[in-house]
């Protein structure tokens, strides 16, 4: 599902990601280094969050449904289990080290 993912470093903490579809989406996410180190726990970088985090989301909804602007941690707002997701994630990549 990668490949239909790109993301775009606008500056330190914000991001472009496109989506191809059909329609295709572009949205702006603002990553923080908290966030990073919360939800990432220091095993990815920010563009490897959001990466994970469009691939958890557009499992649960379709693009056009995402929104056009937010903080990542507001996924955590929509679907309670996106915290255990990425901390699911983050212990896989620990494990590969």
């Amino acid at each position: 599902m990668s490949e239909r993912i790109t993301i775009t470093p606008l500056g330190k903490d914000q991001f472009r990601v496109e989506v191809a579809g059909e329609p295709p989406s572009a949205h702006e996410v603002a990553v923080s280094d908290e966030a990073l180190a919360r939800l990432g726990g220091g095993r990815m970088s920010k563009e490897e969050l959001l990466l994970a985090s469009f691939e958890f989301l557009l499992a649960r909804e379709p693009n056009t449904a995402i929104l056009p602007r937010f903080a990542i941690e507001v996924i955590g707002e929509y679907f309670p289990d996106y915290a255990d997701a990425m901390k699911a994630l983050k212990t896989m990549k620990e494990a590969q080290t």
